[in-house]
């Protein structure tokens, strides 16, 4: 069943230091700790890191610097370039912080 049989965690994005630009996203230092082998663990397994993203906090906490538009999935065009990609939604973005 080893081979099998799956087995995934999932984490919020409060464990995220550093989320812009996108391509620059890592973990808290306080949290390296455990978190590095969680990943560890589950890449030699071939198994998911499941990420709860939820743009209305990051809205939320700096609607000043986050477009309404951008956090609803409506901004009718690429809002943030990070290099050559652009991202239109802060989902998207948020998940590129993660991956």
């Amino acid at each position: 069943l080893q081979d099998r049989i799956k087995v995934s965690t999932a984490i919020d994005m409060t464990l995220i230091g550093n989320s812009f630009p996108p391509s620059s996203g890592e973990f808290r230092g306080d949290v390296r700790w455990y978190i590095d082998p969680v990943i560890g663990f589950l890449t030699s397994t071939n198994s998911a890191l499941l990420a709860n993203i939820y743009p209305y906090f990051s809205y939320v906490d700096n609607p000043r610097d986050i477009s309404l538009s951008y956090a609803l999935f409506t901004s009718p065009s690429v809002v943030v370039w990070d290099g050559s990609r652009g991202y239109q939604n802060l989902f998207d973005a948020l998940l590129d912080v993660v991956y």
